[in-house]
């Protein structure tokens, strides 16, 4: 089982195996940042590893141990990876705190996709969660509102439900 290191806030990442713990952090592996904030099983034994407030802030460790580092290239200076989606297609999809939606595609080298306010439907750039609906959909958690993303050859936001403020 892998998790993030919650004794001490911004510790790296703790794996545990065979009753052993093992942590990762920028003093002994090529984590670029000690400040972990989301995982996710990439389904072929590697993880998925998003880090907040770095200019690298998307790492993947493979199942034989390989380190590869991703440099996003995001407008705004706030750079944390808020949720990561595993995609029907191997692709991944990254929600950012306030830079939208993108999109890895595994078929075509580091190809991205931007996905945000100004050319989509999205409610809202600052995102917090995601989830593959397993029929080429995307659930979108956001703070102005849920949306669902229709994946097709363009992507496409078909509909997104605001919350209404309570009185």
């Amino acid at each position: 089982s892998i998790k993030s290191c919650d004794r001490d806030y911004n510790q790296g990442l703790a794996h545990f195996c065979s009753e052993k713990w093992t942590i990762f952090n920028q003093n002994n592996s090529e984590l670029p940042s000690n400040l972990v904030k989301v995982l996710l099983n990439d389904g072929n034994g590697g993880i998925w590893i998003g880090t907040a407030f770095m200019r690298v802030n998307l790492i993947h460790l493979s199942a034989d141990n390989q380190w590869k580092i991703f440099e996003l290239k995001l407008n705004s200076q706030v750079r944390d990876i808020k949720a990561l989606a595993n995609d029907s297609s191997g692709g991944l999809w990254i929600a950012t705190f306030m830079n939208g939606l993108v999109h890895l595609s595994p078929h075509e080298k580091e190809k991205w996709l931007f996905l945000n306010t100004e050319n989509t439907g999205l409610p809202s750039n600052q995102l917090s969660s995601l989830v593959d609906d397993s029929h080429s959909g995307l659930w979108i958690g956001t703070n102005g509102g849920i949306a669902h993303l229709t994946l097709s050859s363009e992507a496409q936001i078909n509909r997104y439900f605001k919350f209404k403020n309570p009185p």
